[in-house]
């Protein structure tokens, strides 16, 4: 089974195309501890409306998974990503550099604005 990603823009859908195996995403995904979940800032976080969500990091400052503020120094993989191999498949076909990369996890009801 395959999903195939796509992107909204401006309330306009753009199909990319790339499709993603669903249960090797599962896998990576099952690899993510709960260590690897960072609790955000809300107070520090100007993009939140209400609720709360945690990051898991894949490309951060330095490689630190918690150097999410700022951009100080070159933004490397983490831990986390040299231990899911999928999820660097996937990074893989956007040829370009990262900055920041992460999952996210959001309790239900959390609204974050647009940025």
């Amino acid at each position: 089974m395959s999903s195939t990603s796509t992107s909204e823009t401006n309330g306009k859908s753009r199909q990319l195309d790339i499709s993603f195996s669903e249960e090797k995403l599962v896998a990576d995904l099952k690899r993510v501890t709960p260590a690897d979940w960072i609790q955000h800032h809300l107070a520090q976080n100007d993009y939140i409306i209400h609720g709360d969500y945690q990051t898991a990091p894949l490309y951060a400052a330095g490689g630190d998974p918690q150097a999410y503020k700022g951009c100080a120094s070159k933004h490397c993989p983490t831990n986390l990503l040299e231990h899911t191999p999928y999820f660097q498949k996937v990074l893989s076909f956007f040829e370009c550099e990262f900055a920041r990369v992460r999952l996210m996890r959001m309790a239900p009801g959390t609204i974050l604005s647009e940025h």
